[in-house]
């Protein structure tokens, strides 16, 4: 008697634990060798490891959600994500962002880069006790948004330029005239080396707690493979989510 009532205790166990388990985790693709999986509040960002048939997804393109699919190649040691529609035609390679069909993602796109004027540049160079020529910046861009939800916009800067025969990227927030560092990168022009290239991609709240992280695509050179890494910034800190 006890073992006919235990039984269907267990299952039905089972199937909460299973439906916590699947309410509470969400699978994002960033490109097309990361995968970045939440569970709760925990967020965790992984080059490509496993194998995808063909999986139901919205895929992110020019700030609206479309539906279509997940699929993977072979490449070596790891797979390569592709977006696809219905019809198995290639979306995108390296620059798509993909969620679970059932779970949207809260995106705000960054616009082009934009021609950065005098004025900007004066407010960069105050902030940051720099002295950087106009003629000297090569991309700009610029976005004022509330990424660690304190009622308050904070301003995130994506900036490359050339001083003293190197490259500089630097990606900052500006919270209320309080720089914080995310990314700063010196490319010396005369090395042969084949140096990082840094871009500002999006802010994505993953986890759905309304604090946006910071995506920034990273490459080392244009035939190298395209990763992606995930910065929080929250309370005066910036934090790479690994």
């Amino acid at each position: 008697m006890k073992k006919k009532i235990v039984i269907p205790i267990l299952i039905v166990c089972i199937i909460v634990i299973l439906s916590i388990l699947f309410l509470n985790t969400k699978i994002v693709y960033l490109g097309s060798h990361n995968k970045v999986i939440t569970f709760g509040n925990k967020i965790f960002n992984y080059k490509s490891n496993k194998r995808i048939l063909l999986r139901k997804a919205y895929i992110y393109k020019d700030g609206k959600a479309l539906k279509g699919y997940i699929k993977s190649n072979k490449n070596g040691k790891t797979n390569e994500y592709y977006a696809v529609s219905k019809y198995n035609k290639m979306i995108n390679v390296n620059n798509f962002i993909a969620s679970g069909i059932l779970k949207k993602l809260n995106i705000i796109n960054i616009d082009d880069d934009i021609e950065i004027d005098s004025n900007k540049l004066k407010e960069y160079n105050e902030l940051l006790d720099t002295n950087i020529e106009l003629d000297n910046v090569y991309n700009y861009k610029e976005i004022l948004f509330d990424i660690d939800n304190d009622s308050s916009e904070e301003k995130v800067i994506y900036i490359v330029y050339n001083e003293n025969d190197s490259i500089f990227t630097s990606i900052i927030v500006d919270d209320n005239g309080n720089a914080f560092e995310i990314v700063y990168y010196e490319d010396n022009m005369d090395s042969d080396i084949q140096n990082k290239i840094y871009y500002l991609v999006n802010l994505i709240d993953f986890n759905n707690d309304k604090k946006y992280e910071v995506v920034v695509s990273v490459c080392d050179g244009d035939s190298q493979p395209t990763y992606y890494s995930i910065y929080k910034y929250d309370n005066g800190k910036v934090k790479e989510i690994k």
